[in-house]
């Protein structure tokens, strides 16, 4: 996967590009060479209590990393909040907490990628070309399905939110190969664009999904459990043509004067 962080004419994707042997923020704490969840997974996949306790892990690091950040939780908080007495179960099935991170960004970014390539399809066999709207439905959608249809585990709002700014690197690694309807969308919002030097719709389209990303955050928050936290959020999420004003939002960061 290609990096955007410089001012080349690589694809513009805020999931960026790292090599896979490339020890990701030291932050996070990636680990060269640990196992990978797909394997963990595979050795694992006899045993129905050793899939049950693998995916508990997942859920209880995913709810810690939402309303903590990834930095502040610990392998010890994971296990205590999972009712486990030793890092036993997390190591084996992902080889420590850089892997069962990765493993929760794949998840993610696989059911994004499924949704993507599915309205691509469909897209592909309407009549008339596609329009700038229609590739931005299409790269934010799978947001919101995220929210209304519970097409991830919720928690993963704020997740990725912060990662985008906090573990850019980690994230690159966890959706590594599960961004090709992603992919197909940047090059027909460049297709669209042509006008727009490519340098600044580079820069564009990583700050359009961030923005993206962030609206997403939010609109989980103003939905959930914590809503009355969220303030005037759960009432602009229930209005009626919220959804088209976000997507007004991100054509004018594309379509602005050069």
């Amino acid at each position: 996967m290609r990096d955007v962080t410089s001012t080349t004419d690589s694809d513009p994707d805020p999931r960026g590009s790292a090599p896979a042997d490339v020890t990701a923020d030291a932050s996070v704490g990636v680990v060269q060479g640990a196992p990978t969840g797909a394997s963990a997974s595979a050795s694992a996949a006899g045993s129905g209590k050793g899939l049950e306790t693998r995916e508990h892990l997942k859920q209880v690091a995913l709810q810690l990393f939402a309303e903590r950040g990834v930095a502040q939780v610990s392998v010890r908080d994971i296990l205590a909040a999972a009712g486990q007495r030793s890092g036993g179960a997390l190591h084996y099935h992902f080889g420590g907490k850089e892997g069962l991170l990765r493993e929760l960004i794949a998840d993610a970014a696989r059911q994004f990628d499924e949704a993507r390539l599915h309205k691509l399809a469909a897209l592909k066999r309407k009549r008339s070309p596609p329009t700038l709207r229609d590739v931005l439905r299409v790269l934010a959608d799978p947001f919101d399905g995220a929210v209304r249809e519970q097409l991830v585990p919720r928690g993963y709002g704020a997740l990725l939110n912060a990662l985008q700014v906090e573990h850019y690197a980690a994230f690159t690694q966890g959706v590594e190969g599960l961004d090709l309807g992603y992919r197909e969308c940047i090059g027909m919002l460049r297709a669209l664009l042509p006008a727009v030097p490519r340098q600044q719709l580079n820069q564009r389209i990583r700050l359009m999904m961030l923005f993206l990303f962030s609206a997403a955050s939010a609109r989980e928050r103003a939905t959930g459990p914590a809503q009355g936290e969220a303030g005037g959020w759960q009432q602009f999420w229930s209005e009626a043509g919220s959804k088209d004003t976000l997507l007004d939002c991100l054509e004018g960061m594309l379509t602005g004067p050069a």
